[in-house]
């Protein structure tokens, strides 16, 4: 099942408040910021502007509406309303943006009697006619700051003065579409087809201008069709996007029976659950923290030959709440999808690996594993907790107890933490989570030569890159070789257990 359908199904079940909240934005200021607020107002007499004005008045939230871009790249961005908050940014940048606005927004979802007095304003912006050359020459001469910026109408916002723009825009994203008859790929019915979903969920959306024509060839949408896929990406983007440890991901359901009710429940569900891990984060980013200082406070202590057991017990229990709190990235996937409880046999999973810019809804993909059973991913658990092997990636002191993924598939995350260089390598270390995540949830399978050559690296090689070594000049391995050994043959039975090694 494709991607195009899935998400077509959850644009089917989504309600105008569903997407209202993931168009409307807050200013987006912290706690204790205080913007300016710079009001251009356009007089009128009939269409003709008689005044042009700037004011500092404050305004109620509840008469503007903030939403991230709605539209064009780079210079050309606009919004559904000509309304913006600056955050230590020069305003006379964004009068383009706010121009932008008007032009490929108000004046093409407004009703039709107020359309020329916006056209009359993107003119007198155009022209620079004198008596707005002095308000624009204000504007040039304000400072980078905190600023909520808004154009009004003899001094209503556009949104008191045009509602309709939201209205009609919820029911038509899609203001400047060339279309033609034909059919529509997922409700089979006759209608206009050749809307695109301007979002680039999938590669049709990819095509340079002289090869459109193909978007109707393979995947002819309806305007309703590409509007349920446009809304369900911009749901799942601000409700779905999910973080572990710096790796970006959405979850995407199919219910098997295409319950709809279902669909609303699950979502409802997974929703929750991401709430509950941002919560998870904020409390392991304190734990951290509270580590590297007890770390610190335990070396002084030792340095000055002082009494080290109090800090050292402190510092014990917050590695332990630590150890409990982050459970790998397979248990962390697992416990999301055990929320569904019963529903867990009615459900598959997507995983979309992204690096996805919430500002303007643009990302790049890294990687996808599709139809993931949960019940699976359970039964894949269960495994590693049987045969006592962790998929948590950490330096520092370990269980000897248990194997450890992380020696043969997670090397360059625990090269670049031991140099303190992952922030500036991302990419590779989230290249093999995903291919590990891959590995165990998708039909990939490990070829028997592959991992015989991560044993003999994680033998020869610690996660410095220089060679295992005792004090004497001999080979770890070869001195200690039991628990190389014991870890080695416990990872082939595992992955044995779930048919996970390839022979040839």
């Amino acid at each position: 099942m494709s991607l195009a359908y899935k998400l077509w199904k959850i644009g089917n079940v989504l309600t105008k408040e569903d997407i209202v909240k993931n168009i409307k934005t807050d200013a987006g200021f912290k706690e204790g910021v205080e913007p300016v607020y710079l009001n251009i107002d356009f007089s009128f007499e009939g269409d003709k502007i008689t005044k042009v004005s700037l004011n500092k008045n404050s305004i109620s939230m509840e008469k503007l509406f903030f939403t991230k871009k709605t539209g064009g790249a780079g210079t050309g961005i606009y919004y559904l309303y000509p309304n913006l908050s600056l955050q230590n940014e020069k305003p006379i940048k964004k009068i383009g943006q706010l121009k932008n606005t008007l032009q490929n927004s108000i004046a093409c979802y407004c009703d039709e009697d107020k359309k020329q007095k916006v056209l009359n304003i993107i003119e007198y912006i155009d022209t620079g006619v004198s008596s707005f050359s002095s308000v624009f020459t204000q504007i040039k001469e304000l400072p980078k700051y905190n600023y909520i910026i808004w154009f009004s109408i003899d001094g209503q916002s556009f949104y008191e003065q045009m509602p309709e723009v939201w209205e009609n825009y919820y029911n038509n994203p899609f203001p400047k579409t060339e279309t033609k008859l034909g059919f529509d790929v997922f409700s089979n019915k006759e209608t206009e087809i050749g809307y695109k979903t301007d979002f680039k969920a999938f590669s049709y959306d990819q095509y340079h201008s002289s090869l459109e024509f193909r978007i109707d060839e393979n995947l002819p949408l309806s305007k309703e069709s590409a509007r349920n896929i446009k809304y369900a990406w911009m749901y799942i983007l601000k409700c779905l996007v999910f973080y572990y440890k710096g790796l970006q991901y959405v979850t995407i359901p199919n219910i098997l029976n295409d319950n709809e009710e279902m669909l609303k429940i699950v979502l409802k569900i997974l929703v929750e659950a991401n709430k509950n891990l941002k919560g998870k984060k904020t409390i392991l980013e304190k734990l951290r923290k509270e580590e590297k200082s007890l770390k610190r406070e335990v070396e002084t202590l030792r340095r000055n030959k002082l009494e080290s057991a109090l800090s050292q017990h402190k510092l014990e229990k917050v590695v332990d709440e630590m150890n409990k709190t982050d459970l790998g990235l397979m248990k962390e996937l697992n416990e999301q999808s055990q929320t569904l409880d019963e529903l867990i046999y009615s459900v598959t999973l997507d995983y979309i690996f992204i690096n996805v810019n919430l500002t303007n809804l643009s990302f790049d993909l890294n990687g996808t594993i599709e139809d993931v059973i949960p019940s699976r991913m359970q039964k894949i658990v269960s495994k590693m907790s049987e045969y006592k092997i962790e998929d948590l990636v950490k330096l520092g002191a370990r269980n000897r107890t248990k194997t450890y993924f992380q020696d043969y598939f997670n090397r360059e995350e625990l090269y670049f933490a031991l140099n303190r260089g992952s922030a500036k390598n991302s990419n590779s270390i989230n290249k093999e989570r995903i291919f590990f995540a891959k590995l165990l949830l998708s039909d990939t399978k490990i070829k028997h030569s592959d991992l015989l050559q991560r044993f003999e690296y994680n033998r020869n090689f610690g996660y410095d890159k220089k060679k295992r070594l005792t004090q004497d000049g001999f080979q770890e391995w070869i001195q200690y070789p039991h628990s190389f050994i014991k870890d080695e043959e416990n990872i082939i039975q595992f992955l044995t257990s779930i048919n996970k090694i390839q022979e040839a």
